[in-house]
């Protein structure tokens, strides 16, 4: 709830305390501080706290809710510090409408991966699998993530895969899947680039745009997939994503999910080169670098687009008129961790950087985990023909970098209630 005055204005979250002998938690809606901070003047002083609060650079899992722990002391701090902000003038109406998120409830199964990748799958199943390869390293000749990725890709499995950091050439990615993840029926891979994003297909497209996304030379490609019918009713839209990186990056971060959002409100209304029906189902998912702040995370989750004046109306992602839901998947699938990036010699803690987001009224998860083989047994990994530092390596200076975590996420279409 936000209440505004003459002379300041007035966060009033909902607080859900815990405490334990070393620190409180602090855990609170952000939809009251968006709300405030939608309803500002773009340069007040308060918009900006409002901003700055909506995350956390050392935020382990973050998705439509901040948690912070800290001591009481900083506790009381934040807390007024919210509550004080600089002059506002008249009272300023919240502007309403806004799409709301729903929480995110599946009949999910836990599967751990280990299961998930031994078993096979069901004939209306299809496995994505989301993964930034750092810097091309899975393509470079002579790399050692090279051997490590061919091992991955071989254990994985997956139909689909929404690659981030290439710049090898579609050619030359389709000749190496070609070669080290053969399909079963002869037939070759497809794969469809945008900027530095590549999406790997067995399914042709029957549609593929990269758009340069504002402010940055980065692309997001949209990418409709001819999924057989006997699989899947209706194609398939990815939306492969790779926002701006780092601390200093919020700003393009939120117009990069401003524009996805109009980008699918176009689609939706049939205005693009393509139509994304109601029934169509639609998955963004990437590294979204989300460091420090979550409001790009809310903006495609829910529609809610921070600069109305350029971008346009809000507009909910999912073909019923709702929010898209966040898969956040865990460790191996069993685990609580949900952290997707982690470098023990960096400056900041382990963070969930990489998403899947799928419209659920018409897609369900049968299951979904973030595969870290630095924590599956020798057994497990000597089933899969996986070895343990194949999604990380020991840095020099010593301590673990896993700079980056595959997703995934096995998926099956469902007729809309």
């Amino acid at each position: 709830m936000v209440s505004m005055r003459s002379n300041r204005c007035v966060l009033s979250p909902s607080l859900f305390l815990t405490s334990d002998e070393s620190c409180w938690s602090v855990k609170f809606d952000t939809s009251a501080v968006r709300a405030l901070y939608k309803a500002l003047p773009r340069h007040d002083s308060c918009r900006d706290q409002a901003r700055r609060y909506t995350g956390c650079r050392r935020s382990l899992d973050w998705m439509n809710e901040m948690a912070i722990a800290m001591t009481t002391k900083r506790m009381v701090w934040l807390l007024l510090l919210l509550a004080g902000c600089a002059e506002l003038g008249d009272p300023t109406p919240l502007r309403t409408g806004a799409v709301q998120n729903r929480s995110t409830q599946f009949n999910e199964k836990k599967i751990p991966v280990f299961e998930q990748l031994s078993q096979s799958r069901d004939s209306d199943v299809l496995r994505l699998v989301s993964y930034n390869v750092e810097k091309n390293s899975a393509f470079e000749p002579g790399d050692p993530q090279q051997q490590r990725f061919i091992r991955l890709v071989q254990a994985l499995k997956a139909d689909i895969y929404a690659l981030q950091e290439v710049s090898s050439s579609p050619k030359k990615v389709i000749k190496w899947f070609n070669a080290n993840a053969p399909l079963a029926s002869g037939g070759s891979w497809f794969a469809y680039e945008a900027g530095s994003t590549m999406t790997v297909s067995r399914f042709p497209k029957i549609h593929h745009r990269p758009t340069t996304s504002p402010d940055s030379g980065r692309k997001v490609g949209l990418t409709s997939l001819d999924v057989p019918a006997s699989i899947w009713p209706r194609p398939l839209y990815v939306i492969n994503t790779h926002l701006t990186c780092c601390g200093d990056g919020q700003l393009e971060r939120q117009r990069q999910a401003d524009s996805i959002v109009a980008w699918i409100r176009r689609l939706r209304a049939g205005l693009g080169p393509v139509t994304l029906a109601a029934t169509d189902p639609l998955v963004i998912l990437g590294d979204l670098n989300l460091v420090g702040q979550t409001l790009p995370l809310e903006t495609l989750l829910t529609g809610n687009i921070d600069d109305e004046t350029y971008w346009g109306q809000d507009a909910a992602p999912d073909g019923d008129g709702s929010a898209l839901a966040d898969l956040a998947p865990t460790h191996n699938g069993d685990g609580l961790a949900r952290w997707t990036w982690r470098n023990d010699s960096g400056s900041f803690a382990p963070g969930r950087l990489d998403y899947i987001l799928i419209s659920d009224s018409v897609l369900r998860s049968v299951s979904s985990a973030v595969l870290n083989t630095t924590s599956l047994s020798d057994e497990q990994l000597t089933s899969l023909q996986l070895e343990r530092l194949d999604v990380g390596k020991m840095r020099v200076k010593g301590g673990l970098s896993l700079d980056h975590l595959p997703l995934i996420a096995d998926l099956r279409w469902v007729q809309p209630k």
